[in-house]
């Protein structure tokens, strides 16, 4: 089961490349480079999480999560910028650097918080399911980014799609953008919540 895994985050990380090397070749438009930005975040999300499976020491998986959080930190904020182009609506550009900001100090935090507990109570390192890994209990910051950085903004979206249902061209291609989205953040938090 795990070579499988593995095996699926290798085949999303070359598709994450592909798909990059396809819209670096586009046109030049907003919409080109909200992908662009959000393809390249969950590029890094990917193989953070991938070289996270890979770590053989609690270093290593370590370096790897933060690099995670880095993507993660950012892709559904681009995802949002990118259906709010899509469905050419004019998206509130305050809200979106109000949440962009919040969303970085908590990345901040969740780097450097070895001592202060804030997003991390405890981390252990142990073996189970054939591989090393963290098991964690999370302090208030990661429930706080759960919802600045996945919550929040995906709901946004879901509720952005739902009033443009009536256009039938453009629901179906973002929800379903959104939808696959949806499914891989929710496989990896499942994977970082498990005990």
């Amino acid at each position: 089961m795990f070579n499988l895994v593995v095996g699926l985050y290798v085949a999303v990380c070359l598709i994450c490349v592909l798909v990059i090397a396809l819209i670096v070749n586009m046109e030049s438009n907003d919409g080109k480079q909200s992908m662009l930005a959000y393809m390249i975040c969950a590029l890094v999300q990917n193989v953070g999480y991938l070289f996270e499976l890979m770590a053989d020491t609690p270093e290593a998986a370590m370096v790897a999560y933060r690099m995670q959080y880095l993507g993660s930190t950012y892709v559904i904020i681009f995802l949002s910028h990118y259906v709010y182009y899509f469905l050419r609506i004019e998206r509130p550009r305050k809200f979106f650097r109000v949440l962009a900001a919040i969303n970085t100090v908590l990345m901040f935090i969740m780097w450097f918080d070895d001592e202060l507990h804030l997003f991390y109570r405890e981390r252990r390192w142990v073996q189970g399911g054939g591989h090393w890994h963290f098991s964690m209990s999370y302090g208030p910051a990661f429930y706080l980014w759960m919802l600045c950085c996945c919550v929040g903004p995906f709901i946004l979206v879901i509720v952005l799609l739902f009033m443009s249902s009536l256009n039938t061209y453009t629901f179906p291609n973002c929800f379903s953008i959104c939808y696959f989205r949806f499914l891989q953040n929710a496989l990896n938090r499942v994977s970082i919540l498990k005990p």
